[in-house]
């Protein structure tokens, strides 16, 4: 039962359900505002809450860029389809001719991201407000920025900061880094060695989470942009920034160990043209699980001395065998080199801060 209330608190409170209460009560209160102004709002109270709907992004910038953005373009599809109906001809041509106006300027990139009103805004003025031209087009517009107002409104007293969300894709990233280097070290145990295909299957789509990551912070950064709840969460904000770098180096230097790994220890290559060759594939596996672990137990943006010193010992270990087997062989080990170079720049990414510095700092 405690576990069910506790997944029942956590889809309440997801960013996502936040946000659809936030919209309905933005929808609701444009609604019951316009409702008893009578005319021509009362033709349309419809408006006002689509305005609503559209102008809520999740940050107030976001909100603002969008109202802004979403008024612009109802304008600028009206004035085509206030022309075409004060001009004489077929309908259809002036259909045509505010369809071709539209998608015009809607294939404009400065005119940010509500383009595609720009065309639907002159067809419903053109098709509803047929008798009506000028009369439709305020309402039209007016109560939809109405409706935009008050979704800003709405977004400014119940503003969102996402960090659930970052900290969700933050742990995700993480854990593929982990599953990464387990598999790479999977690969170098097998016998036989993983051919080219059987290394692409074990390729994790790191850089594409690492966007993604990124992408999702942007907005915790955006969203704390005038946030009267964002000082509030500045730690934990700050902390999750620190944590994205951390990853963000973390993920290059795991994609630059299994390119390195893949294309030079394959079963598809000759005996002698493998990087690491049986004698050096136990130790280096040794070193990506010990270094999977880390990962696997970092908190924020540092691990743990024990873990950092345990992943260091293994690393080592590697790059004395790639210094002891180099010394008795005219064989290149540059790959070898290569791959202890990158582990050694992941653990120099998340090197614990000793004592004294974060007392320092503090």
């Amino acid at each position: 039962m405690r576990r069910r209330h506790g997944a029942l608190r956590e889809l309440l409170t997801a960013d996502r359900t936040v946000h659809a209460v936030k919209v309905a009560v933005a929808a609701a209160l444009a609604w019951l505002l316009v409702v008893p102004w009578g005319g021509v709002a009362d033709e349309y109270p419809y408006y006002a809450p689509l305005g609503a709907v559209a102008s809520i992004t999740g940050t107030f910038s976001g909100s603002l860029r969008t109202t802004l953005s979403n008024v612009g373009a109802i304008a600028l599809g009206a004035v085509p389809a206030v022309l075409a109906l004060l001009l004489p001809g077929p309908e259809v041509a002036a259909l045509a001719v505010v369809v071709l106006v539209g998608a015009w300027l809607a294939g404009s990139d400065r005119l940010g991201p509500s383009t595609s009103w720009i065309p639907i805004s002159g067809l419903f003025i053109l098709v509803i407000g047929h008798d009506d031209p000028w009369t439709f087009a305020g309402a039209y517009l007016g109560l939809v920025a109405l409706g935009a107002l008050v979704g800003l409104l709405v977004d400014t007293m119940w503003p969102a900061l996402p960090l659930a969300g970052a900290q969700r894709s933050l742990d995700r990233l993480r854990g593929m880094l982990v599953d990464q280097l387990v598999d790479l070290a999977d690969g170098l145990e097998a016998d036989p060695l993983p051919s080219a295909a059987d290394w692409a299957e074990r390729g994790w789509p790191v850089q594409r989470h690492s966007h993604e990551m990124q992408r999702v912070l942007e907005q915790v950064r955006e969203a704390r942009q005038v946030n009267w709840r964002a000082s509030r969460w500045q730690e934990t904000a700050g902390r999750q920034d620190r944590h994205a770098r951390a990853l963000e180096q973390l993920a290059f230097l795991t994609e630059d160990v299994y390119r390195l790994l893949a294309r030079t220890e394959q079963s598809d290559l000759a005996h002698d043209q493998v990087a690491l060759g049986p004698g050096l594939r136990p130790v280096a596996a040794r070193a990506l699980r010990a270094t999977a672990r880390l990962l696997a137990d970092l908190t924020d943006d540092a691990a743990s001395p024990d873990g950092w010193r345990t992943a260091r010992d293994a690393v080592e270990e590697l790059a004395t065998e790639v210094r002891r087997i180099r010394s008795g062989s005219d064989a290149e080990f540059f790959a070898a080199g290569s791959l202890v170079t990158a582990l050694r720049r992941t653990l120099d990414s998340v090197r614990p801060v000793p004592p004294e510095d974060a007392a320092a700092g503090a």
